[in-house]
């Protein structure tokens, strides 16, 4: 009732790091070069953390390691826990979840003007489980929970929440090709600015300049 909500679709490859780029600076794969889960080198283009560092403002990162290879740390501060070693233990990568928002909590405390928070639990159980089996559900449960969390520590009349994700999991397990179930995510989003509503599908690249704007 307070929220707006809308459908992404993801672009090609439909990976972690070209979508994580994607969200990060408005860019497709065709104009960012990240096309692959291999770049070894920090995002070539503007990105809206480098953005908020120009202008005065402070950004934080809180997820897994891959986002200090794309993103400047000079321009965000980076809050990095490592990941469950095994994609096999739905304890191990439940319990990931709640370090990485354990850590989120202290740092939404220092109000940044701009935070990225990256649950890995429901992309790890997709790997290890398949999207189509129990443990993915359960991680989705636990995700939506731990997000829940998350938004009643923020003063929605001050801030913006935006709930999204990079890609999508086929029934097997994976992701990377053009299957709607992998391309298609949905965003979400509540709080100052937002109008409530349902809207037609967008792009993940729409996300950054909304982010801008805001």
């Amino acid at each position: 009732a307070r929220g707006a909500q809308r459908v992404l679709r993801v672009g090609q490859p439909s990976l972690s790091f070209p979508g994580w780029t994607a969200i990060g600076t408005g860019a497709w794969p065709e104009q960012s070069g990240v096309s692959s889960n291999d770049i070894e080198r920090s995002i070539e283009l503007d990105t809206i953390f480098s953005a908020a560092h120009r202008g005065g403002l402070d950004a934080a990162i809180v997820g897994s390691a891959g986002w200090r290879t794309l993103f400047n740390p000079e321009d965000v501060e980076l809050h990095l826990l490592s990941g469950p070693s095994v994609y096999d233990s739905l304890e191990d990568i439940l319990a990931f979840d709640e370090r990485l928002v354990g850590t989120a909590r202290k740092v939404l405390l220092r109000e940044p003007r701009l935070a990225l928070i990256h649950l890995l639990g429901v992309d790890t159980a997709g790997h290890g489980f398949g999207g189509a089996s129990a443990e993915y559900v359960q991680a989705a449960v636990a995700a939506d929970r731990l997000i829940a969390g998350l938004i009643a520590s923020i003063d929605l009349s001050r801030a913006a929440v935006l709930v999204t994700a990079d890609h999508g999991h086929i029934g097997s397990g994976g992701h990377g090709g053009h299957e709607d179930v992998v391309r298609r995510v949905p965003l979400l989003a509540t709080g100052k600015g937002i109008k409530p509503g349902v809207y037609a599908d967008a792009g993940q690249v729409d996300i950054a300049p909304t982010v801008a704007v805001l």
